[in-house]
């Protein structure tokens, strides 16, 4: 439900309540993170902000998948965790994976940090191939 308000100078105010129907999958774009899975051994989305608004997530990849027998795998990383940062780097879109995936080199370490049921973990993986 939403509910304007007037402030003192008459400016509207927008306020949400907790009744409001959660954002339907059609009134967000789905940017699926190709690099991910070529890669890391991961599927993911950006999440996006009608969703980071709604459920007070972070900006970043959500990881639909983690690939079985992937090094990320091994580390423990899983689906439903949220990729935060790369490199130190915030992600909010795909620009800065497109421009990663054109310097790293096979084996080079990339360090991610996730967001994990309201905790961080950082997690360091090598730069792979999974074409």
């Amino acid at each position: 439900m939403l509910a304007i308000r007037r402030t003192p100078k008459d400016t509207p105010q927008v306020a949400f309540s907790r009744a409001e129907e959660p954002p339907q999958p059609t009134e967000a774009v789905h940017e699926e993170v190709q690099e991910l899975q070529e890669h890391l051994g991961l599927s993911g989305t950006i999440i996006p902000e009608v969703y980071q608004r709604y459920y007070k997530l972070p900006r970043g990849i959500y990881v639909s998948q983690v690939t079985s027998g992937s090094e990320a795998q091994e580390k423990g990383m899983v689906a439903g965790d949220i990729i935060t940062e790369i490199n130190g780097h915030t992600i909010g879109d795909s620009l800065y994976l497109n421009l990663l995936a054109k310097r790293l080199n096979p084996g080079d370490p990339v360090t991610l940090l996730l967001y994990r049921s309201g905790s961080q973990v950082e997690l360091t993986l090598s730069w792979g191939d999974f074409d």
